[in-house]
């Protein structure tokens, strides 16, 4: 009986212990659960629209017309393509899939895109490693996510290429911060051959 009782509390004893690592495991992978939440929810507005979207009626059209030797700015649709070339022809591989595979891997490439650029600025203001992230950069983490939710929301919803070339620039930057000035460049030149704002630098 004695024997009995002591099992029991020696398994009394370890399911704090194991709920206690499951919950210390959770915490120190906190960003990477919140990713895969956040992108998991993301997938739906990003697909959803179809023929409809952004990506069919800018971006693949313009990649088409390209590979037909066409002129890709054709100002008289409601979707115009107005940018310079170089999306369109990044677009170029894409538009020969299904629509579906299509869109499928433009979300992926926004994905990767986006963790890149998030991995890049951190990295430039010089913060600790984000897995097991504790303390006031904590803080500083979440409160900056916080402050830019809606301008990382935005492009997908959208299906644009802001994402991409918001991770170029980081990456140039962070290129540029440790002397890389070819690195840098090559990457600050690709932002640039997609949408000319990052002229600027």
């Amino acid at each position: 009986m004695r024997q009995s009782s002591v099992s029991l509390v020696e398994i009394n004893a370890v399911r704090p212990s194991r709920l206690g690592r499951l919950w210390a495991w959770c915490r120190d992978h906190a960003i990477l659960l919140a990713a895969v939440a956040f992108f998991s929810a993301m997938y739906w507005p990003f697909v959803h629209k179809g023929d409809e979207g952004e990506w069919r009626l800018t971006y693949l059209r313009a990649a088409e017309r390209m590979q037909a030797r066409q002129t890709i700015h054709r100002l008289d649709e409601p979707s115009a393509y107005a940018y310079p070339p170089a999306m369109a022809m990044f677009a170029m591989p894409l538009a020969q899939l299904p629509l579906r595979w299509s869109l499928a891997i433009w979300y992926a490439i926004n994905v990767a895109a986006m963790v890149g650029a998030v991995v890049c600025a951190w990295r430039l203001v010089a913060g600790p490693p984000l897995l097991g992230l504790a303390g006031s950069w904590s803080h500083v983490y979440w409160l900056g996510l916080l402050l830019a939710g809606r301008f990382i929301v935005a492009p997908l919803e959208n299906q644009q290429f802001d994402v991409v070339i918001a991770a170029c620039l980081f990456a140039g930057c962070l290129a540029l911060s440790h002397g890389r000035d070819t690195q840098a460049a090559v990457w600050l030149g690709a932002a640039t051959a997609m949408k000319c704002t990052p002229l600027l630098f």
